[in-house]
């Protein structure tokens, strides 16, 4: 599964969008985050926006992890 950045999308919406799809299939590893060249190309990559999202699968993972447990 991937998830694209609109166009015109404000950064914390997609952060948000991306927290809520991955909730929903719970399955990191396959979540692929693409930008369709809307905007500057290094604009996920941007070290704030990375970290925030891997911050957001980070508490996924645990999450995940602590639900096997029970």
């Amino acid at each position: 599964m991937r998830i694209r950045l609109k166009k015109k999308e404000n950064i914390d919406s997609f952060i948000k969008r991306f927290k809520k799809r991955s909730l929903k299939f719970k399955n990191i590893e396959k979540l692929k985050i693409k930008n369709k060249g809307y905007r500057n190309k290094s604009f996920i990559k941007r070290l704030k926006y990375k970290n925030k999202i891997k911050k957001i699968q980070k508490e996924i993972r645990l999450g995940n992890f602590f639900q096997k447990l029970h």
